[in-house]
This record gives C-alpha cells, structure tokens and sequence, in this order.
C-alpha cells in the first residue's frame, strides 16, 4: 500500500533531480533502477522516522533561550560593572546582555539546581537527619545542629533563604540515601533543561567546578520560577522554620537584600565565592500584567551585586516600559 501511494512521488522526484529511466542518449545515459526496491526503501525510511518512533534521547523541557530583540542594538546599555549578565523577560526577550555564554563559576546559585532536584526526587514531608559531615561543611549560615531532625521543606527554606551550605549537603545526603546520586541527578537535570554550558559539581556551589553561563542561569530561573515552593521561598524575607519535634527553631533572613527595596521583586538567588566574586538572579513582576523578567548579575565586585543589580532593574523598567 506504501509504494503505491509514493509511487507518484517518486516518478516526480526521478523528474525534478534528472533521473531517466529508459534507453541512454549521448547526452544523457540512463541509470537503470529497480524501481520497486527503491520504493520499498524509500517507504521504509518513511516509516523508521515516523514521530511515533521512540528514541532513548531524555526529552528537554521546552524552556525558552534568550533571543536579542532588534531594537536593543539601538538602546545605550547600562554601564555595568560585571563580568556577565542579562535582562530577559519569562518569553526570552533579551533587553540587556553582556558575555552571556562565558562560563564562569556561580557560586551559591548553584542552590536552585540543587533545590529543582530534591523537590523531583524527594517529598516535602520526608524527614531528614542533619550529619556530621554537612554540620562541618564550610560556612555557619543556618544553625543545623548533628542529630536533628527535620523536613525536607524546611531544610529548602534554609538552603535558599540563608543560603545554608550546610542544608544543601543535608538534602543532597538524603537523595543519597535513596540509592541515587545528587550530582548526577543535577547534570542530567541540566541536559533536559537545557543548559548546554552549564556542569555541577557539589550541591552548595562552593566548587569553582560548578559554572554556567548567564544564558543557562536565566533558563535555570525561569524554570525554578514555576514551580510554587521555590517560587515562594525567594520571595520570603524573614522566617522561622523548626525541627520536627519543633524544639529547634531556625530565625532566617534573607540575603536578598533588594526584596523590600523594589517593587514588583518576586525573589532571587545570591551566590558569592572568591572564584565567582558576587553573584545575582533576581525576578521582577510587571504586576497589572502578571508577567516578569529576569536579571542575572555574574563576576560583580565585592560589595556591588544589590547596587549592579538595581541599576539593571531600574533601566530595564524605564527603557523598555515595565
């Protein structure tokens, strides 16, 4: 039934590309065809690429890269002084870009992938044991204490609220102990969404392993952005959460410090390293409209992330009618 169907076409095809079937001239000698083998394979190639056909490919998210708008090229940018950024807004329309697929280490940002993973893998309710070993890890933010008990949601608060080192190796230990492995759930998270230059190493990003480029962390934002807990979390500024027999209370503040200072601030993720220098992801809301863009800030001075990053906002809501 096949080949009858594409018979047609294909006597059209031998037409357009040249092919005679029948007696050579001097000009012009025939190539002799089974004509029934080359539409059998013919229909066979056909049916081999249908878009039914499975593939063992991991199937990526549709999640939308950056693309410049024309206009921009004629827009004065904003004298910033990093070494990557960009403003999109959630559809990827670039308002600002500078060095966006430079790798560069990105610090705690790293966080929102480790968030992303624990929330695909473990339950909010399920119960996590604070080690020795994430106690000990660098930085104090968070005040997990060894032995202690508490849920994987409250560990997430204090991971991207405080920006605790600590509760990442904790929720990265519990995916552990599942049988599975937190750094390579992490890397093939990022195959599917996307973020072609971008590799994790640990769960905190305290490794200058850990880069990406801002493209890939403007995808990685956006994606976080959807999903509702995360979504929350960035956007509290101050919070306690308790152990699961609530006799330990953990008092957060947020590290975003632009949170009260800006309207329309829906949330971010600070990151900072020596490596890295002072990172920035932040998520501004257009509030009639209900739609947002993206700024990310990478490689920024000590001390100059929040002011960098105000200034990027600032232009990007004058410039382009936020």
């Amino acid at each position: 039934m096949i080949p009858k169907l594409f018979a047609p076409i294909l006597m059209t095809l031998g037409i357009l590309i040249g092919v005679q079937i029948g007696k050579p001239t001097s000009n012009n000698p025939a190539i002799e065809v089974d004509f029934f083998s080359f539409e059998k394979n013919f229909a066979a190639t056909i049916v081999e690429n249908l878009p039914w056909k499975l593939t063992p490919e991991i199937p990526t998210i549709q999640n939308p890269a950056p693309n410049k708008l024309p206009e921009t090229e004629l827009i004065p940018a904003p004298n910033l002084q990093i070494k990557a950024g960009i403003s999109a807004d959630e559809n990827g329309h670039i308002y600002y870009e500078k060095n966006i697929n430079q790798r560069l280490p990105i610090a705690s940002i790293t966080k929102l992938m480790t968030a992303l993973v624990v929330l695909d893998n473990l339950s909010q309710k399920d119960i996590a044991t604070i080690s020795k070993n994430s106690v000990d890890t660098y930085g104090e933010m968070g005040d997990l204490i060894v032995d202690e008990k508490i849920s994987v949601k409250n560990l997430l608060y204090i991971m991207l609220i405080d920006s605790s080192n600590d509760a990442a190796i904790a929720l990265a230990e519990a995916i552990n102990q599942t049988g599975k492995n937190t750094i390579d759930l992490m890397n093939a998270k990022a195959k599917i969404l996307g973020l072609a230059n971008s590799f994790f190493s640990d769960p905190a990003g305290l490794n200058p392993d850990n880069f990406s480029t801002a493209s890939d962390l403007f995808k990685l934002a956006n994606n976080a952005l959807k999903n509702p807990l995360i979504r929350e979390i960035i956007g509290t500024e101050e919070i306690d959460v308790f152990s699961f027999d609530n006799k330990i209370a953990h008092h957060l503040k947020n590290t975003n410090k632009l949170l009260s200072r800006i309207d329309g601030i829906i949330g971010g993720k600070t990151g900072y390293t020596e490596e890295a220098g002072e990172c920035l992801i932040l998520a501004v809301e257009h509030l009639p409209s209900r739609t947002y863009f993206i700024t990310v800030i990478l490689g920024a001075e000590i001390g100059t992330r929040f002011q960098e990053s105000e200034k990027l906002i600032n232009w990007t809501k004058k410039i382009y009618k936020w």
